[in-house]
């Protein structure tokens, strides 16, 4: 049993705090920084239990919160027709859950005779975390926007309320996170199928002052093959030969906003089936 208590911080990229602006080529959307952003302050609560079957074999489970004091978040920002977003702090979050882990190795000889098994072995790993986030406005809260005055940024003191939904999901943060990975493996090679799952989450902040809805993206649902394996040379040296596709099943990107039952997609693209392969030798 684990028990674990801290306090930390996440501090603002200097992408997020650079006024200038900035053009995103992997979701075609321009962004801009706020250089009035602070620190994030997070304080971390959580538990675990852990049970080992042998060295890195093992299944846990863990309850988790935290609270977000000032949490960094994106929203939309209004520029013209094109799709903008911007930086503020909010008042505050919290997140609130439980993961499970699973690593287990099997010895497949245990269950063949023939030589072929010897020294062959499946391996599972698993992991599942459930998140549940919220976001508070508060009744008299506020949050410092960046806007342009003679070329320079200025502070200007909004309301929380106009940028917040009280009680929404934190932005960026899904609900349901998972992956799986399957293999085999024997002394030369090495391979695995992999699976990985990101719930919906919410890419940038509904602007409720303009009636912007919130930008809702779908992460594309990735199985990866991994094979790799090593050669042996008669100089005594290792050839390693190492082939990977990723997105098997092609799956594609798509973020929507929705509004009184309408959902408009505002950005999709092809991730595509990447394949590749590499060569390495050791002297």
């Amino acid at each position: 049993l684990r028990l674990g208590y801290s306090e930390t911080i996440t501090r603002p990229q200097f992408r997020e705090l650079g006024f200038a602006e900035f053009f995103n080529t992997e979701t075609d959307e321009r962004f801009r920084g706020n250089p009035y952003l602070v620190n994030t302050e997070i304080t971390n609560y959580d538990a675990r239990l852990e049970y080992y079957f042998g060295r890195d074999q093992f299944v846990t489970a863990g309850v988790f919160h935290k609270e977000l004091d000032r949490p960094i978040v994106e929203y939309i920002l209004p520029e013209g027709e094109t799709l903008a977003t911007s930086f503020i702090n909010g008042p505050s979050a919290t997140l609130t859950g439980f993961e499970l882990e699973y690593e287990q190795v099997f010895d497949l000889a245990d269950f063949f005779d023939a030589d072929f098994w010897a020294d062959a072995e499946l391996f599972v790993k698993a992991n599942y975390t459930f998140t549940s986030s919220e976001m508070s406005a508060g009744a008299n809260e506020s949050v410092i926007v960046a806007i342009p005055a003679a070329g320079e940024p200025a502070p200007s003191v909004e309301s929380a309320s106009g940028y917040i939904n009280d009680g929404q999901t934190l932005q960026g943060q899904s609900e349901h996170l998972a992956n799986l990975q399957i293999g085999w493996e024997d002394s030369n090679s090495r391979t695995a199928l992999l699976f990985n799952y990101t719930g919906e989450r919410t890419r940038a902040l509904a602007n409720v002052a303009r009636g912007l809805p919130e930008v809702v993206e779908e992460p594309p649902f990735m199985v990866d093959l991994v094979h790799s394996r090593a050669f042996d040379l008669e100089s005594g040296n290792s050839l390693d030969v190492r082939f990977a596709v990723r997105n098997l099943l092609g799956e594609d990107y798509v973020a929507t906003q929705s509004s009184g039952g309408t959902s408009l997609t505002v950005d999709s693209y092809e991730v595509g089936t990447t394949f590749s392969i590499s060569v390495s030798r050791s002297f």
